[in-house]
């Protein structure tokens, strides 16, 4: 859940991404990758982003960089679907 200094932030004119804390699960773990508490969390701000969005409905999206810790932005099709196989699901 986003505290409500931070829901003001997701909201402005500025639309920046905001970190939040990761929810936890029941058991008592966490959701996302266990090197950060954080998770970075944003609204559609542009066209491009309500294009893909328009589809998708209320339906939040966890989306990644391409990289992996100490690695380059994989920015090629072939590159990204081989280094990130098993970490990404989509292309």
């Amino acid at each position: 859940m986003v505290d409500p200094a931070s829901r003001g932030l997701l909201t402005s004119s500025r639309r920046p991404i905001v970190l939040a804390a990761q929810p936890r699960l029941r058991s008592g773990g966490r959701t996302g990758p266990p090197q950060s508490r954080f998770w970075g969390v944003m609204l559609p701000y542009t066209p491009l982003h309500h294009l893909l969005l328009h589809d998708i409905g209320d339906m939040p999206l966890v989306m990644t960089a391409g990289i992996s810790s100490d690695e380059p932005i994989a920015y090629e099709d072939s590159d990204a679907l081989e280094r990130l196989r098993g970490i990404a699901d989509f292309s």
